[in-house]
């Protein structure tokens, strides 16, 4: 942006900040939070730490509410304002999901102040279910990317993708995953589901090639785990009995994890796990290894099965 016909407080604002990509993401878009108020974005812990990873690629398997989706979809919008000819796209297991990840786009669009949008010499031209695009020939797109070309990708949910859509997991592989430069970035994530699909295939081979220490070349993707211990919102400042199982674990991944709970970490835990059962694995797992734990659901018996898996050393292999 140019300079050099604007008042000196403008210049001084410019520089100082509008010019910082770290302050415009803690400072300048407004989102609809967990309570359903507008307020002003900063990042949280586990979206700061994707911040300081530089590979272009990455691949997180993470626990729920992080706000991964959300932090990569404001990204995104972000360096469309700022950077001319830009095109970025989202993708989510369902249009649904995708267009209220947009919705976010819209909210922080109306909410940026108007002196802010002419210092950026910038303006909306088209906002439609598949496209939001921008005065400087930038656009956040939505959907099918085959035959496109692309300079940023998210994916959000692709374990949710592999077990409810494979066809659709094969088509980001094979379509919007090849509309885009491997220079350029790609962020995958999701929750666990099952141990089989595209997601846990490369979490299986990228955890590994991230965790041998050897480097990554610009088609691999690093992999990145957010467990719930990361999410300050995962306390509970309420005495929640605690069982002796309970007890033991978190003994156990102290030791093994060198992971320490907090007391309030302990009591959320302890009433997640009254709603949850053996589930709480897959949508708030502690390590990566606990997040594709196989789960029974709809079977008879199905704690006591899950505890011969827990302690009695059975194996369960994927469907061939």
């Amino acid at each position: 942006m140019s300079t050099a016909a604007l008042p000196s407080s403008d210049v001084d604002f410019i520089q100082n900040h509008l010019a910082k990509k770290s302050w415009r993401m803690d400072n300048l878009y407004k989102i609809i939070n967990k309570w359903g108020d507008k307020v002003t974005f900063t990042r949280n812990r586990a979206q700061k730490k994707l911040s300081g990873i530089n590979h272009k690629r990455k691949l997180i398997l993470k626990s729920r509410q992080h706000g991964v989706s959300t932090f990569y979809t404001l990204r995104n919008f972000d360096t469309c304002l700022t950077t001319p000819n830009f095109s970025a796209g989202i993708q989510s297991y369902s249009m649904p999901d995708t267009f209220k990840l947009a919705k976010k786009v819209e909210t922080a669009w109306l909410s940026l102040p108007q002196e802010v949008k002419e210092l950026l010499g910038i303006k909306l031209n088209t906002n439609n279910f598949r496209e939001i695009g921008f005065s400087n020939g930038s656009s956040l797109r939505i959907g099918n990317f085959r035959g496109d070309t692309l300079q940023s990708l998210h994916v959000s949910e692709l374990a949710k993708i592999d077990k409810t859509q494979p066809a659709k997991s094969l088509e980001i592989k094979t379509g919007a995953m090849q509309a885009i430069h491997y220079e350029n970035p790609i962020t995958i994530e999701g929750t666990a589901e099952t141990p089989a699909g595209l997601f846990y295939e490369w979490v299986t081979l990228y955890r590994a090639l991230t965790e041998s220490g050897m480097a990554l070349s610009p088609m691999d993707f690093y992999f990145i785990f957010l467990s719930w211990t990361e999410d300050d919102d995962c306390q509970l400042d309420f005495p929640v009995p605690i069982s002796d199982d309970l007890e033991d674990y978190f003994r156990h991944v102290a030791l093994t994890n060198n992971i320490q709970f907090t007391q309030a970490q302990k009591y959320w835990y302890a009433g997640k796990y009254q709603e949850l059962k053996f589930d709480i694995y897959r949508e708030y797992p502690t390590t990566p290894d606990e997040a594709f734990k196989v789960t029974m659901e709809g079977l008879y018996y199905k704690d006591e099965l899950q505890n011969l898996l827990e302690h009695e050393g059975i194996k369960v292999f994927p469907i061939d």
